[in-house]
C-alpha cells in the first residue's frame, strides 16, 4: 500500500512538472537542448575512452594481466634484445615477441594471407582462446621441428566450412621471394583453430599463426641466426602474481639502460610498458592523452549546462513562491516539496539524456574520424558496453543532483509574505557558486581556445619556409632492389648498386612538364626517420652533441625553395662540403656566418666536412616542432629506397605514369615510384590533427562562453527582477538611470569576481599543459591569461547590461501598486 501511494504521488509530481514546463515551452526546450549537448559530449567521449583504455582485449584468458612492452621511438624492438629481456625480467612471466606479415603467399591459387609469427610461450603466456585443437607445443618452436600452424576462426569457416576434421590437414606456405635461401614451399599442419573473439595481437583479421623460430628457418635457411636476431618485433607479456604495470616498467627501464650502454643504442631511446594489448604505443599514448583532454572539456561543458538548467529552474521561484507556500500551509512537508523539485529536475535531465545519448552515437563516430585519432585501433565503440552505461548513469545522477540542488535549497525561504519589500536582494549561495563555476570554466576553455588559435594561425596561414606549389614528393625503389624482390635468379647486389644522382635527375628533368628534381632524403612533413650523428660539443668537449645528418644533392635548396642565409650550395662532386642550419651554427659556433669552418662527424665515411653554406631553420617533422641542429651533406641516394621532390606542372597521376614508362623502358635506374604526392597535400595532412583539435576546442569554448554568458545574465536578471522594489525606492529618492546602471554592473562584477579569480590561474595552468603536449613553446601562458581576464571582464559587463537596462526603467508607482 505504501509503495502504491508513493507511485501515485510520483505520478502527481510528474504531472505538475509537465504542466509547468508546457507553460513555457521555448525556455523549457532550451534547457533540455543545453543539457543534451553536454550529455552527448560526455557520453560520446566516454564510449571512445572506454573502448581505447578500459575495455580488455578480446579472445584472451585474463586479459587484464597483459602488458605491452614497446620502444617509444619505434614500437618494435630487435628480437635478440627482446629475448634477452624475456630471460632477465622477473616481473613478467615472459616477453612474448610477435612478428606480423601481411600478404604472405600460400600455395592455393596465388592466395595471400595475413600471418603472425609467435615465439615460444605464446600460448602459455598470452593464452589466446581456442575453439578447436591446441596451440603450439614447446618443441614445435625448434628450428627443425615439424611445421605447424593455427588458423583463425574466420579462415576456418570461410575455407574449411567449419569442419572439425580440419585438424591434421595442411596449408602450403610459399614465402616471400627475397629470402636468401630461396625458400621452397612447405606443408604446415593445422593443429588448432582460434576462438571467434581472437583476431590477432598486432593486427585485426589475422589468418594464420606459426612458430616464429620455425618459420624463420623456413624463410632464411641459409642465414637463420642473422635473420632471427635482426627481426623487429612487437612484444607482450603477462604480469606475475603480485607484480604491477608500474613495477614491470621500472624493472624494464632499468635493464634497458644497461642494454643501451652495451649495444650502442641512442641515449634518447626509451622503453615503455602499457597495460593491455597496444599495437602502436606512440599512437595509443597520444590518443589517450587527447581523449582525456576532450573528456575533461566535455565534463566542464556539461557542468556549465547543468548549472544553467539549475538556474533556469531557480528563476521560476518568484512565480512559484505563492504555490509552494500554499502547499506548505496545507501541511506539505519540505521533504515532499523537495521531491517535487527533484522530479522536475529529473524530467529535464531525462529528456536531455534521451536526446543527448542519441546525438552521442553520431558524435562518437565524428570524433573517431578526426585526423588527430588517425591510426588508433578501435575494437567496438558502443554505448551499450556496461562500463560506458555505468559511467554515464553515474554522470547523469550527478547532473540530476546539481540541477535540483538550487530549487531545493530555495525551499527554505518559501513564505506567504510578499517576495520582498525591503532592501537589496542578494544572490544565494548556489547562484554565487553556479556563477563562479560558469565564469571559471569559460576562462579555462577560453584560454585553451585562444592558445590553439595562436598556435594554428601561423602554421595554417604562415609561410611554411619552403615551396609547395607544383612540387611532388616521390619515393622510388631502385631497380636492383626490385630485381631482388621479383625473385630473379641473379639479381645485382643491392649494396653495390650505386645511384648516379646527376644522371637520374637529367632523365627525370627531360620529362615533359618537369622543371626541377632533387633526390634528397628529406621531405618536409613526410613520415621519415632522421639519421642522427655525433659531433664534438664546444660547451662540453668530453661529450658528443647529437645532430641530424641528412643526405642532399646540389638541387635540394633550389627545388625546395629554401632560404640560404650564408655561403653557397655545394656541387654534386663536393662530397667533403656541407650545409648547416642556423640552429647548428649558433650552438656550435655562436654565430650565423660559419662558412669555412670544419666539423668532425662520428661514424661518417668521411668524418671531416667543410661548411660552405648556412640554411634558415626549418623543421622536417612538423611545422611547429623544435628545429634540430642539422647538417646536410652531398651523398648519393639510397640504393634501396630513394626519396625526392619533383617540380612539375603535371598532375600526380600523369607524373607517376611518365616515371613508370621511363623505368619500364630501362632508362631510369631509380625504379617504381610507389608514392607521388603534392607537397601541399602532405603539409595539409601534417597539420590536419592540429586543425581538428583546435576547431573542436574552439567550438567547445564558444559554446561554454555562450552558456556562461546566458547563465550569468540569468542570475543578474533574476536578482534585478527580485529587487524591483529596491530600485523603485532608489528612483523615488532621486537615483538617476545612469546610477542604477552603474549599481547593477558593479554588483555583477562583484558576483563574477570569484570566477575571474579562479578562472585566470586555471587558464594559465591549462595553457602551460597544452603547450607541453599539443602546442609549441612559443605560446605564452601569461599573455593568454591576460586575454582571458580581459575577455571574462567583457563577458560579465555584457551580461549585466540587459538587467541594468531593466533596473533603470524601474517605476515606483507600478512597484507600489503590485504590493
Amino acid at each position: 500500500m505504501h509503495a502504491q501511494n508513493g507511485m501515485r504521488e510520483q505520478l502527481v509530481d510528474c504531472k505538475i512538472a509537465l504542466r509547468l514546463y508546457l507553460r513555457t515551452p521555448v525556455s523549457s526546450l532550451i534547457a533540455v537542448v543545453v543539457l543534451a549537448v553536454g550529455i552527448a559530449c560526455v557520453s560520446a567521449l566516454l564510449s571512445l575512452y572506454v573502448d581505447l583504455v578500459l575495455k580488455p582485449f578480446r579472445g584472451i584468458q585474463s586479459p587484464d594481466e597483459l602488458v605491452t612492452v614497446a620502444s617509444v621511438d619505434g614500437s618494435t624492438m630487435r628480437f635478440d634484445l627482446a629475448e634477452q629481456m624475456s630471460q632477465e625480467v622477473t616481473s613478467l612471466e615472459k616477453v612474448v615477441s610477435i612478428f606480423f606479415r601481411p600478404n604472405f603467399p600460400i600455395g592455393r591459387d596465388g592466395e595471400r594471407v595475413t600471418i603472425e609469427f609467435a615465439v615460444r610461450g605464446f600460448f602459455d603466456s598470452i593464452r589466446p582462446k581456442l575453439a578447436l585443437g591446441r596451440g603450439f607445443e614447446p618443441g614445435e618452436h625448434d628450428r627443425y621441428a615439424e611445421p605447424v600452424v593455427v588458423i583463425s576462426n574466420r579462415y576456418w569457416r570461410e575455407h574449411y566450412a567449419g569442419r572439425p576434421s580440419v585438424l591434421g590437414e595442411t596449408i602450403e606456405l610459399v614465402g616471400p621471394q627475397w629470402s636468401d635461401g630461396g625458400a621452397a614451399p612447405a606443408e604446415f599442419r593445422i593443429v588448432g583453430v582460434m576462438a571467434p573473439g581472437f583476431r590477432g595481437m598486432t593486427h585485426d583479421d589475422v589468418d594464420i599463426w606459426a612458430p616464429l623460430e620455425r618459420i624463420v628457418e623456413f624463410l632464411e635457411p641459409g642465414g637463420y641466426e642473422k635473420a632471427l636476431a635482426g627481426l623487429y618485433v612487437l612484444n607482450f607479456g603477462r604480469l606475475r602474481p603480485g607484480a604491477t604495470v608500474a613495477t614491470a616498467a621500472r624493472e624494464i627501464e632499468t635493464r634497458y639502460d644497461e642494454y643501451k650502454k652495451a649495444r650502442n643504442i641512442p641515449a634518447s631511446s626509451r622503453i615503455e610498458v602499457a597495460k593491455g594489448v597496444v599495437r602502436d604505443i606512440a599512437v595509443y599514448r597520444d590518443a589517450e592523452r587527447q581523449l582525456r583532454l576532450f573528456l575533461a572539456g566535455s565534463i566542464l561543458l556539461a557542468l556549465v549546462a547543468a548549472a544553467n538548467t539549475s538556474l533556469f529552474l531557480l528563476a521560476r521561484a518568484p512565480g512559484r513562491r505563492r504555490e509552494l507556500a500554499i502547499r506548505m500551509s496545507l501541511g506539505a512537508p519540505l521533504t515532499r516539496l523537495a521531491r517535487q523539485m527533484l522530479t522536475e529536475a529529473s524530467l529535464v535531465v531525462a529528456a536531455g539524456a534521451l536526446l543527448g545519448v542519441l546525438v552521442s552515437v553520431w558524435l562518437a563516430s565524428f570524433v573517431r574520424s578526426q585526423a588527430f585519432l588517425n591510426g588508433v585501433t578501435w575494437s567496438d565503440v558502443t554505448l551499450l558496453d556496461w562500463r560506458v552505461l555505468g559511467l554515464v548513469a553515474l554522470f547523469l545522477g550527478t547532473v540530476t543532483l546539481l540541477v535540483s540542488l538550487a530549487p531545493i535549497l530555495a525551499l527554505e525561504h518559501v513564505t506567504l509574505a510578499p517576495f520582498t519589500r525591503l532592501g537589496a536582494v542578494r544572490a544565494t549561495l548556489w547562484q554565487r557558486l553556479a556563477g563562479t563555476v560558469q565564469i571559471a570554466t569559460a576562462g579555462v576553455l577560453g584560454g585553451a581556445a585562444i592558445a590553439f588559435v595562436w598556435f594554428l594561425v601561423p602554421i595554417v596561414f604562415g609561410d611554411p619556409g619552403y615551396r609547395t606549389d607544383n612540387r611532388y614528393a616521390v619515393r622510388f625503389f631502385s631497380s636492383a632492389f626490385l630485381a631482388r624482390l621479383s625473385g630473379r635468379t641473379t639479381p645485382p647486389p643491392v649494396e653495390s648498386a650505386a645511384i648516379n644522382a646527376a644522371h637520374e635527375r637529367e632523365l627525370i628533368e627531360g620529362l615533359p612538364g618537369v622543371s626541377g628534381v632533387t633526390l634528397s632524403a628529406l621531405v618536409p612533413g613526410w613520415q621519415q626517420s632522421l639519421e642522427k650523428r655525433q659531433v664534438p660539443d664546444p660547451v662540453d668537449p668530453s661529450r658528443g652533441f647529437t645532430i641530424v645528418y641528412a643526405q642532399i644533392d646540389s638541387q635540394f635548396v633550389g627545388v625546395m625553395g629554401l632560404r640560404l642565409l650564408r655561403g653557397r650550395v655545394p656541387a654534386d662532386d663536393e662530397t667533403g662540403a656541407s650545409l648547416v642550419n642556423r640552429t647548428l651554427a649558433r650552438h656550435l659556433f655562436g654565430r650565423d656566418d660559419v662558412v669555412g669552418e670544419r666539423l668532425e662527424i662520428s661514424g661518417a665515411e668521411q668524418p671531416s666536412t667543410e661548411i660552405v653554406g648556412v640554411l634558415e631553420d626549418l623543421s622536417f617533422l612538423h611545422p611547429a616542432s623544435e628545429v634540430d641542429p642539422a647538417l646536410f651533406r652531398i651523398l648519393p641516394p639510397s640504393p634501396i629506397v630513394a626519396t625526392g621532390v619533383i617540380e612539375s606542372s603535371l598532375k600526380a597521376a600523369e607524373l607517376q605514369r611518365q616515371l613508370q614508362d621511363r623505368f619500364d623502358s630501362g632508362e631510369l635506374q631509380l625504379g617504381w615510384a610507389d608514392v607521388v604526392r603534392p607537397l601541399g597535400e602532405i603539409r595539409e595532412d601534417e597539420i590536419a590533427p592540429d586543425r581538428a583539435r583546435g576547431l573542436l576546442t574552439l567550438g567547445t569554448a564558444i559554446l561554454v562562453v555562450v552558456l556562461a554568458a546566458f547563465g550569468f545574465y540569468g542570475i543578474q536578471h533574476y536578482l534585478v527582477n527580485a529587487a524591483r522594489h529596491e530600485y523603485a525606492i532608489r528612483v523615488s529618492l532621486g537615483a538617476t538611470p545612469a546610477a542604477l546602471v552603474r549599481l547593477v554592473v558593479r554588483r555583477g562584477l562583484v558576483l563574477g569576481l570569484p570566477g575571474l579569480v579562479l578562472g585566470a590561474p586555471l587558464a594559465f595552468i591549462a595553457v602551460a599543459w597544452l603547450r607541453d603536449h599539443f602546442l609549441s613553446r612559443q605560446i605564452s601562458p601569461g599573455a593568454v591569461t591576460i586575454g582571458v581576464v580581459f575577455g571574462l571582464t567583457l563577458l560579465m559587463l555584457a551580461a549585466s547590461l540587459g538587467p541594468a537596462h531593466l533596473a533603470r526603467r524601474a517605476d515606483p508607482v507600478a512597484a507600489l501598486r503590485d504590493d
